[in-house]
């Protein structure tokens, strides 16, 4: 699992099928927790009261450490932020003061690189040379032990090494050093307008973000100034690089004047659900590189590739609240996407070839594509991917963003599971959604709708002792923020209330 994490925060997921087909790394299959992130802002001159809004929309964990904590800052110099922040947090990380707004979004461009390196002995190849490797010695203090272990790290010139399965391998980023990042939240906290908001994001030193941002002047603005690094484009940058050389050193980010960046675009709107920033906003205004960036993420999946449906059917008029509304809880999977390609071994399966799976099969191809509450189709499509899962040993949005279809065995396999497990514990194949998939605490649970991909983003834990999905994560603490004619407005939306005290 740790080398999930560095491949999904540091690498980028673009770069994992090449990852997953090393034999060194038969395990990275599985890179990504599955968390994602919706933001979006619309512009006063697109909405049917003249309004600024702005969506956040972080997906984390509904409990532990990544779960966010809702506060307010204020101070007698004026200081007036309210927002979402991590336990330890200084102040929020996203949400906004009485002038502006913002909400973060994982960006999944490759910001590292591995390197396999030629190792003899105790010396490794870089170019012609042999160098030695840099070592420190380190003692780990463990609980429960009543003693430090003592490791040896060793690093190179491209980076910390590591060994995997009896291969050496270098490891690079740009950020080691970086230690301005709560500054640039301070800053950004504090602007009360877009050139000192603007000012604060070019201290670059947020590595992985998506920024969107809107403002009580009507501003509306996608960045995504990550940690990119200038890449030699005439050197590859396979994962990992196989003999790299002096050149395959990282030394500089790309510069922000060379980062994707929309501004006030004449739609007038932006969006980001960790889809490539290239499609950001309506067609005619989408960001184009100014050169060839090695690394920038190009690929998109569900919910990205629905936000692209939704949107063009307003062009020519303007958003209402309701609409708005409509598309953060909107519960389907994109009409033509990832989704439907990916899936169509399952989908596809010929009841006339399984007989004794022709019910669940039919039943499949009637699905919607919908997750609604009340739908009697949603339990077997969503169980399915339960068992899908395992078997394939990728999420639904793992697979879905690889690419990876299922095979027909799988398929059959996890069919056979599901429809097993409604019989077992609801008695038939078309229980409502809402009665499988339940969000509580402290004994009240409601039943709700959404899955993995959608934009109401529902993650959960499967309880094969009761065969019901309980939601762990997705839809947490989230805002609407307004600018209108009577001034600001905000909508906080907690998971589990305001308070922890039922009464």
């Amino acid at each position: 699992r740790g080398a999930h994490l560095i491949l999904n925060a540091m690498a980028g997921v673009g770069q994992a099928p090449a990852w997953s087909q090393q034999k060194y790394f038969p395990d990275l299959a599985g890179l990504i927790e599955g968390y994602g992130s919706n933001a979006w802002a619309v512009a006063p001159h697109r909405s049917v009261d003249q309004a600024t809004y702005l969506l956040i929309n972080s997906h984390q964990p509904l409990e532990g450490r990544f779960a966010w904590y809702e506060v307010h800052v204020g101070s007698a110099e004026g200081w007036n932020l309210l927002g979402g922040t991590f336990p330890g947090g200084p102040f929020p990380f996203v949400g906004c003061n009485p002038s502006v707004g913002w909400a973060h979004t994982f960006a999944y461009h490759q910001l590292a690189d591995v390197y396999a390196l030629e190792v003899r002995g105790r010396r490794y190849r870089f170019g012609e040379a042999w160098l030695p490797f840099t070592t420190r010695s380190i003692r780990l203090g463990v609980k429960g032990l009543p003693f430090a272990l003592r490791r040896t790290l060793r690093s190179t010139l491209w980076g910390p090494a590591f060994r995997v399965r009896g291969r050496w391998y270098a490891f690079a980023q740009l950020t080691y050093t970086e230690t301005r990042a709560l500054e640039q939240w301070y800053r950004m906290g504090k602007a009360r307008n877009f050139t000192a908001f603007r000012a604060a994001l070019a201290l670059h030193a947020l590595p992985t973000f998506n920024t969107v941002y809107a403002d009580e002047e009507g501003h509306i603005a996608l960045f995504s100034y990550v940690h990119l690094p200038q890449r030699d484009t005439l050197l590859s940058w396979s994962l990992p690089v196989e003999r790299p050389t002096p050149r395959h050193q990282l030394q500089e980010k790309v510069p922000l004047t060379d980062l994707p960046a929309v501004v006030d675009p004449p739609c007038g709107y932006v969006y980001n659900a960790n889809q490539t920033p290239l499609q950001a906003t309506c067609p005619e205004a989408r960001w184009h590189p100014p050169r060839k960036l090695i690394g920038l993420q190009r690929f998109t999946y569900n919910r990205g590739e629905r936000l692209a449906e939704l949107w063009p059917r307003y062009d020519g008029r303007p958003f209402s609240w309701e609409d708005l509304r409509a598309f953060k809880h909107d519960r389907c999977v994109a009409t033509e996407g990832s989704y439907r390609r990916v899936f169509a071994p399952l989908f596809s399966l010929d009841p006339a070839r399984y007989p004794h799976l022709a019910e669940p099969i039919q039943a499949l191809k009637r699905w919607s594509g919908c997750a609604e509450p009340h739908d009697t189709l949603t339990a077997l499509v969503m169980l399915t991917h339960v068992f899908l899962s395992k078997a394939m040993g990728l999420s639904l949005p793992e697979a879905t963003i690889l690419g990876y279809q299922p095979t027909e065995k799988e398929a059959v396999k996890a069919v056979v599971q599901a429809t097993r497990t409604l019989r077992k514990h609801y008695g038939t194949l078309y229980p409502r959604w809402d009665t499988v998939l339940c969000h509580g605490r402290g004994g009240i649970e409601v039943g709700v709708g959404g899955f993995w991909e959608s934009l109401e983003a529902r993650h959960w834990r499967y309880d094969a002792q009761t065969g019901r999905l309980q939601v762990t994560g997705g839809d947490g603490l989230y805002y609407w923020v307004k600018w209108g004619p009577q001034g600001q407005e905000v909508w906080s939306i907690q998971p589990y209330g305001a308070s922890h005290d039922p009464t």
